[in-house]
């Protein structure tokens, strides 16, 4: 039903995208475009495993984001760098600039049911304006960067980290002095191991935190979530499974992190406890800071803008 339910809508979300761009609306056009994209990325997630379906899907969503970046006229590229042998796939978006200087850059980390595209409301609202660039990543085991085989591990998300941080200390438009990392639902899982692993990180901040053992997340909460990390690790044992999430603890890590640290959830989120996250914030390092919606559950709806 997700799956039918969601290309349908894309489709026809589409079709007005290009009546719109035949009109010569370009605004219209690329918005109508990134809904289909987002409407096509969300029928693929409804399929866990490698399928022809859940390609074409991706495939869909890629070319109409491709039609938002050329409506938009943003200045972003599709960057593609080598790791275990696979490719692992993120976007490079810069701000408009008036000079050469470098400018700083946030690395953004996608939830384990996310993909690197859904980023762009965000950064073209609310990063680019403040002339910040934008990493986009599908790290191991999202989106593209899964598609063309690479799987997660419990370690290897470190691994590419570090590589997306060897790519933008050598383009001369960034400056490396000034990057930071934000990790969204369980990338903020992910940004704890990296700002505990990689010292060039200025500032790293986890909002709709996944902080917590993850038992709750894998064995209480919808199926959705075991089936997806299953595929994405490519561990479909259970007994196997359950012992590798155990694994996923992160109170011998927050320790060793490096850099300030935001914590940002709500009250009752379902993934991550408060008590749980208090916990951990706890185990960190200063400088750090963590903000506690009320009333908020983990999609953080009423104050995500």
């Amino acid at each position: 039903m997700m799956l039918k339910a969601f290309v349908t809508q894309a489709a026809e979300v589409e079709r007005k995208a290009r009546f719109a761009e035949g009109e010569g609306y370009d605004a219209a056009a690329a918005g109508l475009y990134e809904r289909a994209a987002m409407l096509y990325g969300r029928g693929a997630y409804a399929i866990f495993k490698d399928d022809p379906l859940k390609f074409e899907y991706h495939r869909k969503m890629v070319e109409t984001y491709d039609k938002v970046i050329s409506l938009s006229k943003l200045k972003a590229e599709r960057v593609g760098l080598q790791m275990e042998g696979k490719t692992l796939y993120g976007m490079l978006y810069l701000p408009p600039t008036k000079n050469d200087e470098p400018v700083p850059v946030i690395v953004l980390l996608p939830g384990m049911d996310m993909v690197k595209e859904q980023w762009t409301r965000m950064i073209q609202e609310q990063v680019l304006p403040l002339g910040i660039a934008a990493f986009a990543l599908d790290g191991p085991g999202q989106g593209e960067s899964l598609l063309h085989g690479l799987k997660v591990s419990v370690t290897n998300y470190d691994d590419a980290g570090s590589a997306v941080v060897d790519y933008l200390v050598a383009r001369p438009e960034i400056d490396s002095q000034r990057i930071s990392l934000f990790g969204f639902s369980f990338g903020s899982h992910w940004a704890v191991r990296l700002a505990a692993i990689e010292p060039r990180l200025k500032a790293t901040a986890g909002v709709e935190g996944c902080f917590g053992p993850k038992d709750n997340m894998f064995n209480v909460q919808q199926p959705n979530y075991r089936s997806n990390y299953m595929y994405m690790s490519g561990v479909f044992d259970d007994d196997e499974f359950d012992r590798m999430t155990a694994e996923l603890s992160l109170d011998a890590v927050a320790p060793k992190v490096q850099c300030p640290f935001l914590m940002a959830q709500g009250e009752f989120d379902e993934l991550s406890p408060a008590k749980e996250t208090l916990a951990l914030y706890e185990k960190l390092p200063e400088p750090k800071e963590l903000w506690l919606f009320e009333d908020e559950f983990h999609p953080l709806g009423g104050v995500a803008g």
